[in-house]
């Protein structure tokens, strides 16, 4: 019989040896020219739209280069997935994919406490807000258009209308 016990979730991801940082934010600046009370007063200044998860716990650096392979295959995979022609780490010679092992630092972070913050235009007028889900569906990166759906989700909710998922 399957065990029904929760388990805990795990991040693991691979760095750059010569860039410790660990960073993947995803965020859009609002441009002031999207807002069309810019040109009834002026008052307004760019600022930042952002969804943001911060995953703690404790992390442990792992050289072993199969495990940071098998990580890259799955997030190559997961990644290329939704192409017509997916590629795959297997598609690059041996010899350029271990000098590139050779580059990385596996990351494996047992996950203890998930802290999560949304800032998508809430403090605008109802205009100013659609004027910035008009600016994000103007640029081509997916994340601009996630920005741009849930500016408008929270304009919903906070002006009354249904709620969506």
């Amino acid at each position: 019989m399957p065990s029904t016990a929760y388990r805990r979730p795990d991040v693991h991801a691979q760095v750059p040896r010569a860039d410790r940082r660990c960073s993947d934010a995803h965020s859009h600046r609002r441009a002031s020219s999207w807002y069309p009370t810019k040109h009834q007063h002026g008052k307004v200044v760019p600022t930042w739209n952002y969804v943001t998860v911060h995953a703690h716990g404790m992390a442990r650096a792992i050289e072993d280069a199969e495990w940071i392979l098998d990580v890259l295959n799955r997030l190559t995979d997961a990644q290329e997935s939704r192409r017509d022609t997916p590629w795959k780490v297997s598609d690059a010679p041996a010899d350029y994919i271990d000098q590139m092992l050779r580059a990385l630092v596996g990351i494996d972070i047992m996950i203890e406490r998930l802290e999560g913050r949304l800032k998508v235009s809430l403090v605008e007028d109802e205009k100013d807000r659609l004027g910035t889900v008009e600016g994000l569906r103007g640029m081509s990166h997916a994340s601009a258009q996630i920005l741009s759906d849930l500016v408008l989700c929270e304009l919903t909710q906070l002006d009354g209308g249904p709620r969506e998922g």
